[in-house]
């Protein structure tokens, strides 16, 4: 029922407690600080609409060891260790927050668990549920 609303649409149209934010993965490729940026100020939008929220930064989540290690890809834990402390960076401990939910799904070795995904970057749907707890409780 959303249609062609934009985001300042849809946020505007009622008030949130909380607003949780993961955006990244994709643009991985990219100038890491320039993404951190315009990260930055998409917060600086919310907020505009959104100023009592609590704004929640999610750390994108790690990609599997086989993934990882493809020689020359961007798709690599590292690299998203990086950017995801930029984006913690931006937090404030107040209004702004950061979480990681890596634990949640990583091996001993902060790589994204095998049984976890098909493609070595995007968890199963069955995974969900157990996020959605853990976010709950964060």
């Amino acid at each position: 029922g959303i249609g062609s609303v934009n985001l300042s649409g849809a946020l505007g149209a009622r008030q949130f407690g909380k607003i949780y934010i993961m955006l990244g993965i994709n643009e991985i490729g990219s100038k890491l600080e320039t993404n951190a940026q315009k990260f930055g100020e998409l917060i600086s939008s919310i907020r505009s609409v959104q100023p009592n929220a609590k704004i929640i930064i999610e750390a994108n989540l790690h990609v599997s060891a086989a993934k990882s290690s493809v020689p020359g890809t961007v798709f690599n834990n590292p690299r998203i260790d990086a950017y995801n402390n930029l984006l913690a960076a931006l937090a404030n401990g107040d209004s702004v927050l950061y979480i990681n939910a890596n634990p949640l799904f990583d091996d001993g070795a902060g790589n994204l668990r095998a049984e976890c995904t098909s493609d070595g970057v995007h968890i199963y749907a069955k995974h969900y549920a157990e996020w959605a707890y853990w976010l709950s409780q964060n």
